[in-house]
């Protein structure tokens, strides 16, 4: 009997706000699915959420300055 393993790939949904993060002051933060009993819906979760908070960039770039910023910094 011949078995064949798929190999899943998770999927990143990346979520850009123009607002600033209500619960923490983070530019980024990333989301875990969980269960109605609050724990983690699977260590290899295939769906990956990050939000980006763009006020939080803008301060960062007021206080580092546009050249001081990292490579990813910058991407976003």
């Amino acid at each position: 009997m011949n078995f064949i393993f798929i190999v899943h790939l998770p999927v990143y949904q990346i979520i850009f706000l123009n607002s600033y993060a209500e619960h923490t002051r983070k530019w980024i933060d990333a989301y875990q699915m969980r269960n109605e009993e609050g724990e983690m819906e699977s260590k290899r979760s295939l769906m990956r959420r990050i939000y980006i908070y763009l006020l939080e960039i803008n301060v960062i770039v007021k206080r580092k300055g546009f050249g001081k910023l990292n490579d990813f910094e910058q991407l976003c």
